[in-house]
């Protein structure tokens, strides 16, 4: 049996630290989705520490543009990065909303230095376009995030 290397190895723990982390986000996936850089801008220390993709508690701030455009708030605290992005599914009855980003896995090391996901709030808002006017369906999905 041959001998894992370093690498390997770091690899080994990145994806066990994935699998039983917990940062307070609601809908985490149990794997990660992606190592290092993600799409948008990132400073250097962030490519190196393992993302994973989670369900982001969001709630509908506004209706614009007629009817076809969402305005929605969500939760980019902690261990979230907010570079959240809206998966939508219209039907004729509802408009069905998920809010997905990345989230540090908490307790990785930058530089060697261990690092901790943050205790500041922040609610960014992603626009959404829907391919027709909202016209009294309902918006639904989640997890939501409560009213302030």
């Amino acid at each position: 049996m041959r001998a894992l290397s370093s690498t390997a190895m770091t690899a080994v723990a990145a994806a066990v630290a994935v699998a039983t982390a917990g940062c307070g986000a609601g809908g985490v996936d149990p794997a990660p989705s992606s190592t290092g850089r993600s799409s948008g801008s990132t400073s250097p220390s962030d490519t190196a520490r393992p993302l994973r993709e989670v369900s982001a508690p969001w709630r509908l701030a506004a209706v614009r543009a007629s009817g076809r455009v969402l305005v929605l708030r969500y939760d980019a605290s902690g261990c979230l990065r907010g570079d959240g992005r809206a998966v939508v599914s219209e039907s004729q009855w509802r408009v069905f909303v998920t809010v997905r980003e990345h989230a540090f896995v908490p307790g990785g090391t930058v530089d060697g230095v261990q690092q901790a996901c943050t205790d500041e709030k922040h609610v960014p808002t992603l626009q959404v376009r829907l391919a027709a006017p909202l016209a009294g369906r309902p918006v639904v999905g989640g997890p939501r995030l409560p009213r302030p």
